[in-house]
């Protein structure tokens, strides 16, 4: 299941990959919203990336790329960049409003000051850590104050992109809206820019109408030239998950736990769970809403540091929805 080690992933490239058709995404304007004491990239890039390879190659592989660099910069000259990078591609998604709110999201030596102030960012005002039982992977990480929070209040903290034939990443009223519109066993993803090495990551999602192994999930340590590499956690609409390692856009992902059944899946249409995944090491665990799902470990030691993403998987349901909210990661120290 190991294999040697790989180059590190280098910050602040976006890619997108397409392996059966030619197709060009556009790219989108990126903020990133910070806690005073997150680590992040000292630039403050936000990394984005959208394609995941299928489950077996097709034939004639074509694979096409987009690449760029977007620094969290005032509002108007990002929406300009992407412009730019984005010439002869059908607008799709909207571009933000000049409203009074897009300054509430400019990253100024002062913003960060600010964000304390708001009620979403303390889960717990006198951050009291939640009791947790023994032999829980996540003891020594305070689960009432997480490193990094996105509540997804504002716009553009994650890659937006919009192609009918293939998925849909778009802000929607306070949530992230992703959709995953042909079911080609090709799976699409976003990403922030929150950089990490072990950590814990958390984040409560909505199905929509779905049926057997439609999926949905979050991935940790994505990285790589093309942001194409990566560890996955995949919850299926019908009670399932598994663990998947993506190792290059024209390879097949290596199953690291195929399909495994928990009573702890809320499952069908309009479902709620929140999914959490845990690197620690050469070591993953899953949580299905707050309960570890399995105590042995999935071990594995190809990646050490990425960022986290999110994506549908569209199996049996064209236009595969799902909205995701309250993001939360922690970094785990030894």
């Amino acid at each position: 299941m190991r294999t040697s080690g790989r180059e590190p992933w280098r910050a602040g490239k976006s890619s997108c990959l397409r392996r059966d058709r030619s197709d060009s995404l556009q790219p989108k304007t990126t903020v990133v919203r910070l806690r005073p004491a997150i680590l992040l990239l000292g630039t403050l890039v936000l990394v984005a990336a959208c394609n995941r390879p299928a489950e077996e190659p097709p034939a004639n592989v074509l694979a096409t790329s987009v690449s760029s660099t977007l620094t969290a910069q005032p509002t108007e000259e990002a929406t300009a960049a992407a412009t730019a990078l984005a010439t002869a591609i059908d607008e799709k998604t909207p571009e933000p409003s000049g409203t009074p709110d897009d300054k509430s999201i400019e990253v100024t030596p002062t913003a960060t000051v600010e964000l304390t102030e708001e009620p979403e960012l303390s889960p717990t005002p006198s951050n009291t850590p939640i009791p947790l039982e023994p032999g829980d992977p996540r003891l020594g990480i305070n689960l009432s104050d997480p490193d990094y929070i996105d509540d997804f209040s504002k716009r553009f903290t994650w890659f937006e992109f919009s192609d009918p034939e293939s998925a849909t990443v778009v802000w929607d009223d306070g949530r992230l809206r992703v959709t995953d519109h042909v079911t080609d066993g090709i799976l699409w993803w976003t990403t922030t820019a929150v950089v990490a090495e072990d950590s814990y990551a958390e984040i409560m999602v909505q199905t929509s109408a779905c049926s057997g192994k439609d999926a949905y999930g979050m991935g940790i340590r994505v990285g790589g030239d093309n942001i194409d590499r990566g560890y996955t956690l995949e919850i299926s609409c019908d009670g399932a998950w598994r663990v998947r390692k993506f190792i290059a856009f024209d390879e097949i992902p290596a199953v690291l736990l195929n399909w495994t059944e928990s009573d702890l899946i809320n499952t069908g249409p309009d479902a709620t769970n929140q999914i959490g995944f845990l690197a620690d090491g050469d070591q993953l665990f899953v949580f299905i809403n707050g309960v570890l799902l399995d105590p042995i470990a999935i071990e594995d030691s190809d990646y050490i540091s990425g960022v986290p993403s999110l994506f549908t998987n569209a199996s049996q349901t064209t236009d595969l929805t799902v909205h995701f909210d309250d993001f939360r990661l922690w970094f785990v120290t030894p």
